[in-house]
């Protein structure tokens, strides 16, 4: 299985199932299952943002959120680029009068020339599961992968 590292508040909001984008500077031709996975670093902005609405909604105490685990697995769906995805997500806030299409585009850097990995089928685990993050999107080892799927 794939894994994804994310920073802190946002790996617990895509857990949550408040956020399904995931925005990145590269793309990928991959798509498939992926374990989201929570860094261990949590930098001091990243903890900041725990205070700000829409943040605060979901994650009222940065200090219970979990590091250096697998908190969810997910299903990378497509990828398109942020110019697309922002203006879509706007329409639909507009069309449906509905905030979560705000928060989401609030959850991401949707800045032009970067790319909306949408991810669908969202599962948080029962249990996280410890596991040492990389960049980009990597393997998980067969073992640790074997207790991902346990903790569906």
């Amino acid at each position: 299985m794939k894994a994804l590292t994310l920073t802190q508040p946002w790996a617990t909001l895509m857990a949550l199932g408040k956020k399904h984008y995931e925005t990145r500077s590269w793309s990928t031709n991959y798509r498939g299952l992926v374990a989201i996975t929570a860094s261990c670093g949590f930098p001091r902005a990243c903890r900041e943002l725990c205070d700000i609405f829409p943040f605060n909604q979901y994650v009222p105490d940065p200090d219970i959120l979990p590091r250096g685990k697998i908190v969810a697995v997910g299903e990378l769906f497509h990828v398109h680029s942020t110019e697309v995805i922002a203006k879509d997500l706007r329409g639909q806030a507009v069309f449906f009068k509905s905030g979560g299409y705000l928060e989401e585009l609030q959850f991401g850097d949707y800045s032009p020339g970067r790319f909306a990995w949408k991810f669908i089928n969202i599962q948080p685990l029962k249990t996280p599961v410890d596991v040492c993050g990389n960049l980009g999107l990597w393997n998980l080892d067969e073992e640790t992968e074997k207790m991902v799927l346990l903790s569906l």
